[in-house]
């Protein structure tokens, strides 16, 4: 009954049509609820979706509408989304965790990650973009040759190594929504010892953990370089330069007492930092699923990556099995 409703009472109560993104995003694979935020997955960009009342919860401006808002330029397509937020969905369900709080800590904190990420490998795309560019006319042999150039290495290369130390950052911020007050001291060093203490020193959890934290070290390092340079640790960034009778691309080599990093070229040192950390946020998401999923319905849940067959449309890579009349099966 609609008696003695207000008029933007019957407005909000409405049914409603949305059109979200463009035909360049592709189709809307997923949607992924975190809290009071619907996130709409396509294959090439991820829309945040917002009521009008979420906006106007007093319903005080009739003029107010429902809102779609592009909150990343990559979808399903991209590996960074597919194994971090969409991996984190798949895995961090409540029915699986047990926690309604839990789940949704995880998945906001892998979403965080996932912008990060993206973020830093935005700054490689457009590195890559700038050489290709830079390339077009390479100096002809002689004894006198212009040098192509990107000018502004230096700067692209300090904005790369910041945008990965907060990706870094991020994901330690999961691993402290699933551990919070507990973890040790120290950070990445503390986190794996604590997982070492918790789980045993002979775990994968703790085995892959020693991974984490040299990987979250690294990164903390080579950004501490840049922010902080020192005679002993700092970052020395090269343009394009020619030495042993060849051009080099331009290049940076990572001076520290502890994890020096020799002489590569600039655009194989951010895609290799960028898959450090794609593969780290999703081990973590992983071994945090493996060891707070339920038990459900009598069954315990393992995670284990999936067949072809079984990826579904996202292709997310790792699901839930249980053991039923001594086989594995998918479960959920």
């Amino acid at each position: 009954m609609t008696r003695g409703k207000r008029p933007i009472d019957r407005q909000r109560d409405a049914a409603f049509q949305m059109s979200v993104g463009s035909f360049e995003d592709g189709a809307i694979l997923e949607m992924i609820t975190v809290g009071d935020a619907l996130y709409l997955i396509a294959e090439r960009a991820i829309h945040q979706a917002m009521l009008a009342d979420q906006i106007d919860p007093d319903r005080k401006h009739p003029e107010t509408p429902h809102t779609s808002q592009r909150v990343a330029s990559a979808g399903a397509e991209s590996p960074i989304v597919r194994r971090s937020f969409l991996q984190a969905a798949a895995l961090f369900r409540t029915p699986y965790l047990g926690d309604t709080a839990l789940s949704e800590a995880g998945l906001k904190t892998s979403f965080g990650f996932m912008q990060e990420l993206l973020a830093a490998q935005q700054s490689l795309a457009e590195l890559q973009a700038a050489l290709q560019t830079a390339e077009k006319e390479l100096p002809i042999k002689g004894q006198a040759v212009h040098l192509p150039s990107l000018a502004d290495v230096s700067s692209r290369t300090e904005i790369f190594v910041q945008k990965a130390g907060r990706a870094s950052q991020a994901l330690y911020q999961m691993l402290k929504a699933f551990y919070g007050h507990d973890l040790e001291k120290g950070l990445f060093d503390g986190a794996s010892k604590f997982i070492a203490e918790r789980y045993g020193p002979g775990s994968p959890f703790a085995q892959f953990a020693v991974s984490f934290a040299n990987v979250g070290k690294l990164i903390r390092n080579i950004r501490n370089a840049v922010e902080h340079p020192k005679p002993t640790e700092r970052l020395e960034i090269q343009d394009y330069h020619f030495r042993d009778g060849a051009l080099h691309r331009p290049s940076v080599r990572v001076v520290h007492p502890t994890m020096q990093v020799d002489e590569t070229p600039l655009d194989q040192f951010m895609s290799e930092i960028v898959e450090y950390l794609t593969d780290a946020g999703e081990g973590l998401i992983l071994h945090l699923a493996e060891n707070h999923v339920a038990r459900i319905g009598g069954l315990k849940p393992h995670v284990k990556e999936r067949t072809d067959y079984e990826v579904g449309r996202t292709k997310v890579r790792f699901g839930y099995v249980a053991e039923m009349g001594g086989s594995l099966v998918p479960f959920g």
